[in-house]
């Protein structure tokens, strides 16, 4: 059965968190006078926020069953290593709407980075699928949705809303 996640559970967030300190981590250890090293995780991080805070379709259906794997997984590893249950944290209680011209700009986004994915080199596309996975379990608690929704929401429907508009 095909099931998406629309919570996260401690287990998830503890996936989440570890790849977000995976990159903090190789970060201060080899790329510290770079920052820009660090533009393909965050990158990857506002696209699996945003992704997962979609109502349905392709990507909202993919996000939400990454986040589902991070929660069954992440609930095996800390149930198996400390013996503690993994109760589901609650999310925000209104993430924020990506409108038809947001959700237009996040498509793009995709056909963009899908067609430049054979380019890119595999440190760059690692630091990217692990920014996406982490992304959509911060995505679905309670202050990765607010931050998408007072920061990554406005910014795609505000771009889409110009694009739109150029056309119109």
């Amino acid at each position: 059965m095909f099931t998406t996640a629309t919570y996260v559970t401690i287990g998830g967030l503890t996936v989440a968190l570890s790849f977000l300190v995976w990159r903090g981590v190789r970060f201060f250890r080899h790329d510290l006078r770079s920052w820009k090293a660090l533009i393909p995780f965050l990158l990857g991080q506002a696209l699996g926020m945003l992704s997962v805070l979609c109502t349905g379709g392709a990507l909202g259906y993919f996000f939400g069953f990454v986040a589902h794997v991070m929660n069954m997984g992440g609930d095996k590893v800390l149930s198996g290593a400390t013996g503690s249950a993994t109760p589901a944290i609650h999310g925000g209680a209104h993430p924020g709407v990506i409108t038809p011209s947001g959700a237009m700009v996040l498509v793009l986004l995709c056909v963009g980075l899908a067609t430049a994915w054979k380019s890119i080199t595999k440190s760059v596309s690692l630091d990217f699928g692990l920014g996406a996975a982490s992304g959509s379990g911060l995505g679905l608690s309670a202050g990765g949705a607010g931050l998408a929704a007072a920061t990554l929401v406005p910014l795609v429907n505000g771009i889409g809303i110009q694009i739109t508009g150029a056309f119109n």
